[in-house]
């Protein structure tokens, strides 16, 4: 896991129509841009993520700009491409959407690397007057050649100093106001807490802490208000030591580990030992918490082990494979027993492969009429560039409902009937640095239901004129033999002041179902706000109304918090 200083912390927003990147001052000691050839790079960190953006520390003033082309890396692997989409003077954000194929977008997690590269006499032209008269980059970082071999698996962190803490603290408030003939109005208001401490008493030992306090109202019909007792939750809390100086690294509490494929949440501990550059092996023990309130949950226990493998593949290209051993026990009986495997191959920077696969191990009484192993989650996901401003994807998706100790007696049916078994497309195409076109299509079967057909394009322009305005258009069409139906969606943003970000955005969904014959409409507006008053404090709002057929409401958020 890598680790890295910072001095800021991430929104952790829980609604996929948040915009805005937050402000977060690029670190002073951040290396200036390598040279590689023809490029020029730099690498930068994730400060915060929401369900539909990426925010990084990287600025107009490091030379970022609208439309460029960055990587989500993570231990020197490359997990997902983005599009920068805005841009302030120390903040810059990507949007999630159409990033990578449906179902198969790797989890984007604060601390992970941003690799940027753009061509060295782009970058030349972006550097302030100050600096252009040297006509190169800054040398503080090295420089990287492009035949270079990869980066070993457990590559040392950059040194940070002793208690260094940083994270968020935010208020968040969310409310619905429905209006149709049965009304149900909820609203939420929650404190939300995220602390990151590294060498903690100048020992090689993190403190990692997500807390929420969460208070919710309903009102369903004619019917009163009805508040929930206050509900405090704990998505995170645990102590990692990972010393350079020692090939032992453990963690203790609730975790939530990216290294431990399948493992998911575990309330308990994880140890590993490096085995040299290419190789790490370990073992995990604990209980399973029980996630509908994060509650600890001891009659839900989990352990096992895995082994993780990362290598060269001649000069241009690596592999990495990596194995889970994962064991879940109810009160003494089997819940689930599996292996989870995970292999990542990329090539050149133009070729990416990555398969995720999970095998059952079916004991007792998994055992009746299922077999011994059986195959319950597989996916692949290939990502190729065939040219600079040209990307093919193709994805293949086969997941299914698991089968656990609580629910062992539903029948087999709602189980087999649940398996997705999909294919899909994408092509996008980057004529210039702030202009893109994507089309993407797929096909999905679900059991003996008609198969899916899906097929959406999206255009995006970005720093229209220089004035800060970027448009942003999608169009998604799905249907089977029952239903067809469309989403029309068009975004207007500008990037005003310099602290604050507008967007006005307007689509309709629309549905025909054939049997019997209807048609729903359902048109939308939402409006967005995201501003920074300082480097620290920000303020973030949506609105949004929907006033169609079967969907009429308006609902909100808003948040304001002090990021240190």
């Amino acid at each position: 896991m890598m680790i890295t200083s910072g001095r800021h912390g991430r929104l952790a927003l829980a609604l996929l129509w948040m915009l805005c990147g937050g402000w977060a001052q690029a670190q002073s000691s951040m290396p200036g841009a390598a040279a590689n050839g023809n490029e020029a790079r730099r690498e930068f960190r994730v400060r915060h993520v929401t369900l539909e953006a990426v925010y990084f520390n990287g600025g107009s003033v490091l030379g970022v700009a609208a439309g460029d082309k960055v990587w989500v890396m993570r231990n020197g692997e490359r997990l997902l491409p983005l599009i920068v989409k805005y841009v302030a003077e120390h903040s810059a954000s990507c949007l999630l959407e159409n990033s990578a194929p449906a179902g198969n977008s790797p989890t984007v997690k604060i601390d992970d690397t941003i690799l940027w590269v753009i061509p060295l006499a782009e970058y030349l032209k972006r550097l302030p007057p100050a600096t252009e008269p040297e006509r190169k980059p800054a040398a503080a970082a090295p420089i990287r050649r492009a035949t270079a071999p990869a980066p070993k698996r457990y590559a040392g962190r950059r040194g940070v100093s002793n208690n260094d803490f940083s994270g968020q603290l935010s208020l968040q408030s969310y409310g619905q106001r429905d209006q149709g003939p049965q009304p149900f109005d909820f609203q939420e208001s929650s404190a939300y807490l995220r602390l990151h401490a590294e060498r903690l008493g100048g020992l090689p030992l993190r403190l990692l802490a997500r807390t929420r306090t969460v208070r919710r109202s309903r009102q369903a019909g004619i019917g009163g208000w009805q508040t929930q007792p206050v509900a405090h939750r704990v998505y995170e809390l645990a102590f990692e030591w990972q010393g350079t100086a020692t090939p032992v690294e453990f963690a203790v509490g609730r975790m939530l580990r990216h290294d431990l494929r399948g493992v998911g949440y575990l309330d308990g501990m994880a140890i590993g030992s490096r085995l040299g550059s290419r190789w790490k092996a370990g073992l995990f023990a604990g209980f399973e918490p029980d996630l509908s309130g994060y509650t600890v949950r001891a009659d839900g226990k989990k352990f096992g082990g895995f082994a993780q493998m990362k290598m060269p593949v001649r000069k241009a290209g690596e592999l990495t494979v990596a194995v889970t051993g994962v064991g879940q026990y109810r009160g003494g009986e089997v819940s689930r027993e599996f292996l989870a495997a995970q292999t990542d191959l990329n090539w050149s920077r133009r070729f990416y492969l990555t398969q995720y696969a999970e095998i059952d191990c079916n004991r007792a009484w998994r055992n009746a009429n299922r077999g011994t192993l059986a195959l319950s989650n597989a996916y692949f996901n290939l990502t190729c560039y065939p040219q600079e401003k040209l990307a093919l994807g193709l994805s293949y998706d086969a997941r299914r409902l698991l089968r656990t100790w609580e629910t062992r007696t539903l029948a087999d049916s709602l189980f087999d009937a649940s398996l997705r078994q999909g294919w899909r497309g994408q092509l996008s195409y980057q004529p210039a640095a702030l202009y893109r076109i994507a089309i993407d299509g797929g096909w999905q079967g679900q059991g003996n239901a008609p198969a899916v057909y899906s097929f959406g394009c999206t255009a995006s322009a970005a720093e229209l004129w220089s004035s800060g305005l970027s448009l942003n258009a999608r169009f998604s069409y799905f249907g089977n033999a029952l239903a067809r139906g469309y989403y029309p969606g068009l975004e207007i943003s500008r990037r005003m002041l310099a602290m604050l970000y507008v967007s006005l955005g307007g689509g309709i969904y629309s549905y025909r179902m054939s049997s019997p014959a209807s048609t729903q409409n359902n048109p939308w507006e939402r409006l967005r706000l995201d501003a920074h008053f300082n480097r620290a404090f920000f303020l973030s709002a949506t609105v949004e109304r929907y006033h169609g057929d079967t969907m009429r409401f308006v609902r909100g958020f808003g948040e304001v918090g002090w990021r240190f």
